[in-house]
């Protein structure tokens, strides 16, 4: 458990669930840092109390890193950093 938010973990050192994290888009530095450090740990990280458009979803991929290109995928037409998956 981070002091930040909760930890419940799906498949052990695979997938993990975040929970009780508050709102993403506003994200402090400490809580930046918890979250990179369970990622490390569990490459798939679940929120599925997150309730983002895509304004917020953006301001939350922000505070983790800069946005890459990845030719493989086809972003939504209004906004290039968002792929809607299905």
């Amino acid at each position: 458990m981070s002091r930040h938010f909760e930890i419940h973990e799906h498949v052990p050192g695979f997938v993990a669930e975040i929970a009780q994290i508050g709102a993403l888009c506003e994200l402090t530095n400490d809580v930046v840092r918890s979250l990179k450090a369970t990622w490390a740990k569990y490459p798939v990280l679940v929120f599925p109390q997150a309730e983002l458009d895509n304004l917020g979803l953006l301001k939350f991929a922000r505070c983790i890193g800069e946005f890459g290109a990845d030719p493989y995928l086809q972003s939504l037409p209004d906004d290039e950093h968002i792929v809607e998956v299905r």
